[in-house]
Parts: structure tokens; C-alpha cells; sequence
């Protein structure tokens, strides 16, 4: 221990030329070890490849129908696209507005699922997302307006239960994210823009979950437990 404390004290005190060399010449005797490269992420073999690029083109055609959808609406701005985006992604933790029947409700994510590689595969978990017709079911915990910004977790219909709500949904119904921030109170002032316009969002969001065969059979998504269980050959629309 005396021998390890000289030495430290005398690299410590030595300075100038001497110093230099020497930590040179500890740096040459112990050089750093080489990184690793880095290996470029295998593409997906196979159902995992076709299901990731046809999720794609429905999380493209979930936009685009919305637009149609929610076009003469006067929250046009928020219920297109719900304000998810590259500069606020979807992330369980995120507070938003949906639509629950013909009520809109506050909402928090709890957990978000993709699309899996086949209909006998699972779902996999997504941590985020920057398209709101990227998921394929949305698990939220769900809050009712009680008073101007208060909101409880029991809705009226259920508080002889005491129970808290939650909702398994797809990514329709979705209306608008936001941020709960002390000092930012317009969220308030949209979930009123959004509450003057329910009979009509709802009947709207009816509309995304219902789609056409090609022999003219009108069906919702909603009665399906899946909907893998419908073959999308057999769509006219697209629709997540």
C-alpha cells in the first residue's frame, strides 16, 4: 500500500515534459479496447416483412379516410390526424380524447399493440408511435368530465360499481392528444369543440369501423374479435 501511494503522489507532483511522457507511455503499454462494429438489424424474413410493409399502407389509408370522414367538421384540425406526430408521438403514458359510443371522454394510454406477422401470430407491443393509424388496438384507462376540468374515473353509469373504466379500442375512435400542463388550459377549450360536435363525431367514427364487401355487404369491424377475421381482399375501403 506505502509503494501504491508513493507512486500516485509522485505522478500526481511530477509535471512538464516528464509527465507527458509518462502518461504517453502508460497509454501505449494499455490501449483502449477496439469497438465492436455494429451489425445493421436483419431484415424480417418472411409474414414479419409483408405484415410490417402492409401496415404501412394501413396506417396511410386510416389517414386518408379520416380526412374524408372528419372533412366539414369545425375540429377538423384536431381529429384528423389527433395532433400525433414526429414532434408528439403516441406513447403509453399520453393523455388524448376518444370517443366511447356517442361520448367524449378523456382518456390514458396505457399500452398500444401492432399488428402481428399473420393471423395466427400475436400482437407485438409498440412503445410509441408517430401515426395515429399505426396501432392496431388501443388500451386506455377512461375519465368522465364531472366539472369543467375535473374528471374522475368512475363514469355515472357505473358508480353504483365504484369501478374504474377502461376501453379496448382501435385507433379511430382516438380524437386528439394533448399534454396536461399546469400552466397550458386550452385543452379544456378543445375538449369542448370536440363535446358541441359528438352526435356527429360518433356517427363519423361508426363510419371508419364499418366497411364494405365487395358483394355489398355493409359490416363493422366491432363484431369481430380480430379483425384479421375479415379477409381485406374482400374490401372495397381500406381501414384499419
Amino acid at each position: 500500500m506505502n509503494s501504491i501511494g508513493k507512486l500516485d503522489e509522485e505522478r500526481g507532483t511530477s509535471a512538464g515534459l516528464n509527465r507527458s511522457v509518462r502518461w504517453k507511455k502508460d497509454s501505449a503499454a494499455n490501449p483502449p479496447a477496439p469497438k465492436e462494429p455494429v451489425p445493421n438489424p436483419a431484415p424480417k424474413p418472411g409474414n414479419a416483412a409483408n405484415a410490417f410493409a402492409v401496415a404501412g399502407k394501413w396506417a396511410e389509408d386510416a389517414i386518408r379516410r379520416r380526412h374524408t370522414v372528419f372533412k366539414n367538421f369545425k375540429s377538423l384540425s384536431m381529429v384528423v390526424e389527433a395532433r400525433v406526430g414526429m414532434d408528439g408521438p403516441l406513447a403509453p403514458g399520453s393523455y388524448g380524447f376518444v370517443v366511447i359510443g356517442s361520448d367524449i371522454v378523456l382518456a390514458l394510454v396505457l399500452a398500444m399493440y401492432a399488428r402481428g406477422g399473420g393471423k395466427a401470430t400475436a400482437h407485438s407491443i409498440l412503445p410509441s408511435c408517430n401515426n395515429i393509424g399505426a396501432p392496431l388496438y388501443l388500451l386506455v384507462q377512461t375519465f368522465e368530465q364531472l366539472y369543467r376540468r375535473q374528471f374522475r374515473p368512475t363514469h355515472k353509469r357505473d358508480i353504483h360499481l365504484r369501478i374504474k373504466c377502461f376501453a379496448h379500442n382501435l385507433p379511430h375512435p382516438s380524437l386528439r392528444r394533448f399534454l396536461i400542463l399546469a400552466e397550458q388550459c386550452s385543452w379544456i377549450r378543445d375538449f369542448q369543440a370536440l363535446h358541441n360536435e359528438r352526435e356527429k363525431i360518433g356517427s363519423a367514427v361508426a363510419s371508419l369501423n364499418t366497411v364494405r364487401q365487395k358483394g355489398g355487404q355493409t359490416v363493422s369491424i366491432l363484431d369481430y374479435e380480430e379483425p384479421e377475421d375479415l379477409d381485406r381482399e374482400e374490401y372495397n375501403d381500406g381501414c384499419l
